[in-house]
């Protein structure tokens, strides 16, 4: 099976929130369709730590560590991710 046939689907327009700073998770997502920007919140300010495109992987260390996102993950254009978790 390969990571972009994940059974469950999450579909974002741009700017929709997928994964929020600070809120427990142990889903893994893989992007299938778009891309995302990843920020966090830096002495009140949002930064902006990166960005990533189809095929790459997030959220691997909730599943992980079963800790708090370190980090919010939103939507450039339309997005589709899958699931794991």
């Amino acid at each position: 099976m390969k990571l972009q046939d994940t059974p469950i689907h999450q579909h974002c327009g741009d700017g929709g929130t997928i994964v929020t700073e600070g809120i427990m998770s142990n889903n893994v997502y893989v992007i299938i369709k778009g891309n995302v920007r990843i920020t966090q919140k830096v002495y009140k300010k949002t930064v902006t730590a990166g960005t990533l495109k189809e095929g790459e992987i997030f959220g691997e260390m909730g599943l992980i560590a079963e800790t708090l996102r370190s980090a919010n993950v939103s939507a450039v254009g339309d997005v589709t991710v899958g699931v794991i978790g």
